[in-house]
């Protein structure tokens, strides 16, 4: 909020200086989030194949990446079948729901030691 009353050109001159370090100071600062940090870096659609990004995001340390990652549908096949291997219920579940998964993965999966997970690879093999 604060930034886009600096940015604002209607905004008086001595308050926009005030917020000047305010911005300066937010911006120079690092990602607070964990989920940001765990990131191996920041997707950019111009530069960045998201096939490749989504792989090394599959490898991050935060859960909740992994979980995000699985659940992509442009996640590579390689990393869905790593996924339904994982000792995480809730990344087994995420392969399971996953539209993209292949067929063969999904089918592997109904047998899975979860009830969830082999509810959900049921259901979307129907």
């Amino acid at each position: 909020m604060r930034r886009a009353v600096a940015k604002n050109p209607h905004t008086p001159p001595a308050v926009r200086a005030s917020l000047q370090d305010l911005v300066k100071s937010v911006v120079n600062q690092p990602p607070t989030s964990a989920t940001l940090r765990g990131l191996s870096r920041i997707y950019n659609p111009q530069t960045d194949d998201l096939a490749t990004v989504l792989s090394e995001y599959a490898e991050s340390d935060v859960p909740f990446v992994r979980l995000v990652t699985l659940l992509h549908p442009l996640t590579p096949a390689e990393v869905l079948q790593q996924g339904a291997q994982s000792a995480s219920w809730l990344e087994r579940y995420a392969v399971a729901d996953n539209p993209a998964t292949p067929t063969d993965i999904k089918q592997q999966l109904t047998e899975d030691s979860n009830r969830i997970v082999r509810a959900v690879a049921i259901a979307s093999l129907n």
